[in-house]
């Protein structure tokens, strides 16, 4: 065993950007035709291994040296070990611990949800500096959660964080100033700087502004860039785009590109508009079971629009030509 644990060690400091536990310990597991055979060796065997190595590694404050060792732990499956022997190492001032422990307290992994704990905690990694301590802090005061709800500390809070460029904190600086505070121009500066660092939310909500400022060309650009990179509702707004010619030249067929990708991922605003797409025949032939497939599908999310026209096109009400123009003008309801 005690070589076990010398090899360990050396292994993680000649390998300690690639290393897990998970890839080691099941080096250990004898080859058997049996699983139960495995698993009886791994636990009288390896786990016990593992437990001490943990301590062992903690207890020589190796996070003081390695903060990359954690990388280590969060594959773990005994959450509950790893867990306590965070918290000791918490106590004795580690800041990574501290924050570690906030986190495991404020998700109930490997011990019970205790928001209240999870609040000390992050506060203690904060007075220290820890950056995502104090973005977690913002977020708590931005939402209310377990504290009552105050924009300036969130503010204090999340622009720590966002100067020392934590994307995440400028997103939701950005957000607060832009939904919450009215200081507009000071948030459309931070979702450009979390923007320009591939934060997607950023990237969407910055269109979303400069398409309520009637700058429609910077609008479609940030859109576009948060679509090509995956985000759903940018590849929704895309679609409108296209479909009213905001920003770029109007495009029934990249509008029903872009519409399909964001309905095929689930977004309920875009299934709803896919629907009218084949109930009226936009850049498709028009096919009244893709209609209601989607329609329905828009309608399970809690769609309103999407349960109306479920409904109405199930009993075979064909919409006059006003209500198709109606339609299409309430199809973007942000």
């Amino acid at each position: 065993m005690q070589s076990i644990k010398t090899n360990l060690r050396i292994l993680f400091n000649k390998n300690r950007d690639h290393f897990t536990l998970e890839n080691y310990y099941y080096s250990f597991l004898v080859v058997s035709d049996s699983a139960s055979e495995v698993v009886i060796h791994y636990r009288k065997t390896v786990r016990p291994v593992i437990r001490q190595v943990i301590k062992d590694l903690l207890e020589v404050k190796i996070l003081d040296y390695y903060p990359e060792a954690n990388l280590i732990f969060e594959p773990f499956k005994y959450e509950e070990e790893v867990f306590w022997a965070h918290k000791k190492q918490a106590y004795l001032g580690n800041v990574d611990s501290q924050y570690f422990v906030a986190v495991k307290y404020a998700n109930g992994n490997g011990v019970k949800r205790n928001r209240h704990l999870a609040i000390l905690w992050f506060k203690k990694a904060a007075s220290v500096g820890h950056v995502m301590a104090h973005y977690m802090l913002g977020i708590y005061y931005k939402e209310g959660n377990e504290v009552v709800q105050d924009f300036e500390l969130a503010e204090k809070y999340l622009r720590f964080a966002a100067e020392k460029e934590e994307p995440k904190a400028q997103f939701a600086l950005g957000a607060l100033l832009h939904l919450h505070m009215k200081k507009v121009e000071e948030a459309k500066e931070w979702y450009q700087r979390a923007a320009r660092q591939n934060n997607l939310e950023a990237q969407i909500n910055l269109g979303v502004l400069f398409e309520e400022q009637g700058d429609l060309f910077h609008a479609q650009l940030w859109i576009k860039n948060a679509a090509q990179a995956g985000q759903v509702a940018a590849q929704y707004n895309l679609g409108y785009y296209y479909l009213n010619g905001i920003g770029v030249k109007k495009d029934h067929i990249l509008a029903l590109f872009w519409l399909k990708s964001a309905a095929n991922k689930g977004y309920a605003k875009a299934q709803n508009y896919l629907g009218t797409f084949y109930e009226t025949g936009i850049s498709v032939l028009p096919d009244k079971k893709s209609a209601l497939f989607w329609y329905e599908k828009a309608a399970n999310k809690g769609n309103e629009n999407g349960k109306n026209n479920f409904n109405r096109l199930k009993k075979n009400q064909r919409p006059t030509k006003d209500k198709i123009i109606d339609l299409m003008k309430k199809l973007k309801d942000k």
